[in-house]
């Protein structure tokens, strides 16, 4: 029983940078998953979640069945970042509009960040949204925090130095 709970887990972190790249991935992850919670009787026909995984999401309960448990949380978990996804792609939305819209696209980051508060990228694009309002102070702490998240990866460090430096922040100075 352990075991196919940990290989569903599995299953699902190893889409998770899938669905970090394109939007249709992400889609295409939820759609199975959702799949998946109709066959077990998660949700409904209509898609909507039935009383008992609202129990099992909120964490006062349980379905009984390890595995659909699990897929309850990791469903859940990926629906937060579908949100988020979508909640930055409206701020960048906002940022190439005429005309620019710099507040409604920090509160789409905010609310992106508030969901997924150790998402570098978030982070770093918020960094960006301040840079280009002129709000060196805000950008530098997001810039900061983005780094700090990236817990060591060189790659994700020199992805943050790169915008950083993209929206003229110290482009002959050190990185941060």
């Amino acid at each position: 029983m352990k075991r196919s709970i940990l290989t569903f887990i599995g299953v699902a972190l190893l889409a998770l940078p899938l669905a970090a790249c394109e939007k249709s991935d992400t889609d295409v992850v939820v759609d199975f998953m959702q799949s998946w919670m109709k066959d077990k009787g998660i949700l409904d026909a209509d898609g909507k979640p039935t009383l008992q995984a609202g129990i099992v999401a909120t964490g006062f309960g349980t379905t009984g069945d390890d595995r659909v448990d699990a897929a309850v949380q990791a469903g859940t978990m990926l629906q937060s970042l579908h949100k988020a996804d979508k909640l930055v792609d409206e701020a960048g939305d906002a940022m190439m509009g005429r005309p620019r819209d710099s507040d409604l696209a920090l509160n789409k980051m905010n609310a992106a960040i508030d969901m997924r508060p150790d998402d570098w990228s978030y982070l770093n694009r918020r960094g960006v949204v301040h840079m280009e309002n002129g709000n060196k102070k805000a950008a530098q702490a997001d810039f900061a925090a983005a780094i700090t998240t990236c817990n060591g990866s060189q790659a994700c460090i020199d992805r943050v130095n790169k915008d950083r430096e993209a929206v003229g922040w110290d482009v002959f100075g050190p990185s941060l």
